[in-house]
């Protein structure tokens, strides 16, 4: 999901910073993803699909509302809702079900939802 929302969004003209592909070996892997939430104007987070992934998640959308930047939350699998600990730590945001999006209803429900 992580990368089919990158190359969406890429077309849209947006930068995107995906914590799972982006991250440079040999620095702190917390002081990337600082400053790539600092320099964004919001942050889209996809709620990982198996259990185990994103172990970062948590960190990411503490970091996201401690900065005060809109955080959309995306689920590939609406049967697959975050963890309660994530999913406590994304009650104030969009929520989008992409499970039948298409590419094009999927980047408009983003940018409608970061409007």
């Amino acid at each position: 999901m992580a990368e089919r929302l990158t190359r969406i969004l890429g077309k849209a003209g947006l930068k995107v910073f995906d914590s799972s592909c982006d991250l440079q070996s040999g620095k702190r892997w917390d002081d990337q993803i600082i400053r790539a939430i600092k320099k964004s104007d919001a942050v889209v987070f996809v709620v990982p699909e198996r259990e185990g992934e994103g172990k970062l998640a948590l960190f990411e959308i503490g970091a996201a509302r401690a900065l005060g930047k809109q955080i959309v939350t995306v689920l590939p699998d609406p049967m697959r809702y975050p963890n309660q600990e994530v999913g406590s730590s994304l009650s104030q945001s969009s929520v989008i079900d992409a499970s039948r999006m298409t590419d094009e209803l999927l980047g408009s429900s983003i940018a409608s939802a970061l409007r």
